[in-house]
């Protein structure tokens, strides 16, 4: 009975698998979302299958650390910095100085990371907003 109360009191408490699973190692791009809006309207949204792009996009973070890679074999860009995971918010600070960026983990699980990002600014009256969806999986 001691056993059966033990087991009830590891399975019955389940955490986030946001809080579970690692951010860290290598991922490849594999969807690209982005939702445009005028004044909280959806106006656009253009959605990319990176499967069938000709660049590969390829995530890398490993001891605070957050590179990228934008191949299509010939052409190479890369991008560094470092960052700072807390609960589902990732605030990536660029080493060139270029700004920081700010990620929200929609999804983690061991093969996929879903990253929420949004840029806003009122311009003319008018709030723009734009909402990146990016979907990776592990390498």
């Amino acid at each position: 009975m001691l056993l059966a109360g033990s087991m009830i009191a590891f399975t019955g408490c389940k955490k986030d698998d946001k809080d579970e699973a690692s951010i860290e190692g290598k991922w490849q791009l594999t969807k690209y979302v982005d939702y445009e809006y005028e004044n909280g309207k959806l106006v656009d949204t253009d959605e990319e299958d990176a499967s069938n792009s000709e660049w590969i996009v390829t995530l890398n973070i490993s001891g605070g650390k957050w590179s990228t890679t934008e191949t299509n074999g010939t052409q190479e860009y890369t991008s560094q910095g470092t960052f700072v995971r807390s609960g589902n918010t990732v605030t990536v600070k660029e080493d060139d100085d270029s700004g920081t960026d700010v990620y929200t983990i929609k999804t983690i699980t061991d093969n996929t990371l879903v990253l929420i990002s949004e840029y806003s600014e009122v311009e003319g009256g008018v709030t723009y907003k734009e909402v990146s969806e990016e979907t990776y999986k592990r390498l």
